[in-house]
Formats: C-alpha cells, structure tokens, sequence
C-alpha cells in the first residue's frame, strides 16, 4: 500500500486568478501520475460537512492520463475539498484547494 500520494499544483494561469462568477463552475484538468487508477473524484465547497457526488462519473482515469472536469458549485466560492480514491482502495484528501488559482492538479506518488 501507498504510505503517501501528495495533490500538487502543477502550476497557474493567469485567466483562471480571478473568482469564478456566482453560480459557474470552473473546468480543471487532473492528471493521474500515480501508478493506479484513479476511480472516484470528489470535490466539496470546503465549508461543506459532507462529500458530494462523484464529479468523475464515468471510466476510470489510468495512470498518466488526465480527465477535464467541471468542478464547483453555485457559490462562487474558491475554496474546495479534494477526495481521489484509487482502485487499489487507497485515497487521498487535500483540504483548501483554490480551485480559482489553478486550472490543473496533479496526482502523484
């Protein structure tokens, strides 16, 4: 098993350092460079008590492919919750991502 997957951000654009407008949700890119495949996504406004949906819902993402998700919610918040589960049962949590910074993240080992 895993001891430890780290989110990292990848990096910034600049069209994305401004707050999505209320009720928009923003598209982002994750990449899978861990060596399972990621099979669950969720990302919850990070004021919320529960996990939402899985915003994944479709085919697993393999290792070193990348999915485009439309992530947020009708807050125009920033701030969100990440939850990858992987199917070898593993899963990481990333608290306080601002989703308003960035317009991808990597998953790796």
């Amino acid at each position: 098993m895993r001891a430890f997957l780290a989110l990292i951000f990848a990096g910034l654009a600049l069209a994305a350092l401004t707050p999505a407008a209320h009720g928009e949700s923003k598209r982002m890119r994750f990449i899978n460079e861990t060596d399972v495949s990621l099979v669950r996504l969720y990302v919850s406004n990070a004021l919320a008590d529960e996990w939402g949906e899985d915003v994944l819902r479709g085919p697993e993402v393999r290792p070193g492919q990348s999915v485009v998700l439309a992530v947020g919610d009708d807050s125009g918040a920033c701030m969100f919750d990440i939850k990858a589960l992987y199917a070898d049962g593993d899963e990481t949590i990333a608290y306080g991502i601002d989703i308003c910074a960035t317009d991808y993240l990597t998953l790796t080992p």
